[in-house]
């Protein structure tokens, strides 16, 4: 099977790093409730405005290197998941070809690159849940 690459995204992306910068329960809800709002609607809908609304200072040391720490790890991969559907055909050895991490099913596996990556490489592969 192939892999399904999970990334960080908004608010798991603030909660990963909140944790790391060890702020509070509460300070952490309200700083990953900014997330969504972290696009601009217009000029005046700045980020230390609704910083500011949330009652926090964007010009504090620790709150600015959230910000910017969450904003680095968005879209990095977070872990490998599964692609239920997607099945890869090789001559031979499979693992000769690509890395490979036993799945969660017993007797299976789980090439350690996703559709694309398979795709890009030029190995055989079929979506099973896209014939239907």
């Amino acid at each position: 099977m192939t892999a399904n690459v999970i990334t960080y995204r908004g608010k798991s992306a603030a909660r990963e790093i909140g944790k790391v910068t060890f702020f509070g329960a509460e300070t952490l809800d309200r700083l990953s409730s900014l997330v969504s709002a972290w696009e601009y609607t217009d000029s005046n809908d700045t980020l230390t405005r609704q910083f500011k609304d949330a009652g926090l200072d964007l010009s504090n040391h620790r709150i600015h290197k959230f910000f910017e720490l969450t904003q680095k790890v968005q879209d990095l991969p977070r872990h490998l998941g599964q692609h239920s559907g997607g099945m890869v055909v090789c001559q031979g050895q499979l693992d000769s070809v690509v890395p490979l991490e036993p799945a969660t099913m017993p007797g299976r596996v789980v090439v350690q690159w996703d559709k694309e990556d398979c795709a890009d490489m030029g190995i055989v592969k079929i979506d099973l849940l896209g014939l239907a």
